[in-house]
């Protein structure tokens, strides 16, 4: 995507339109098959089964405010830095990218129990506390150690 948004930015600024509207494509289509669906992927890799639908929920929110903010963001960029806008793009994708090589976890053969000791944050540790003490006080129903 880094690629991408540089040969865009490229196209714009000498005047290859084809290379400019070709990358756009591409760019696209990475997008859609790379960093596009992380929002709601990895929150059932990395959640209990209790709060992935919350998780989902705020990080799809996140997602789509995102995508909103640089709509309405763009086109005064554009106006005011004409073609280098892209360049803005490919340096948020390369941190991103670095971002998520280093601190995003492996979750293969990994059960959700052991990513939330793991990384977990204080999020879980508090709502597992609170259904333990329902299980106990007979309110709700026994959580099984993997659903946790």
């Amino acid at each position: 995507m880094v690629v991408c948004s540089t040969l865009i930015s490229i196209g714009s600024i000498k005047g290859y339109n084809i290379m400019a509207i070709s990358m756009v494509f591409v760019f696209f289509a990475v997008y859609l098959v790379g960093p596009g669906p992380l929002p709601w992927v990895i929150p059932g890799e990395m959640t209990p089964i209790y709060a992935v639908s919350a998780i989902i929920a705020v990080s799809g929110s996140i997602a789509y405010t995102l995508v909103f903010t640089i709509g309405m963001v763009f086109s005064p960029l554009l106006d005011a830095l004409k073609g280098y806008t892209f360049l803005i793009f490919a340096a948020t994708n390369l941190v991103a990218a670095v971002t998520f090589f280093f601190l995003l976890p492996e979750t293969k053969d990994r059960r959700v129990s052991d990513m939330i000791r793991t990384h977990s944050v204080g999020v879980h540790n508090i709502m597992q506390r609170k259904y333990r003490t329902d299980v106990l006080a007979g309110k709700g129903k026994e959580i099984e150690e993997d659903s946790i």
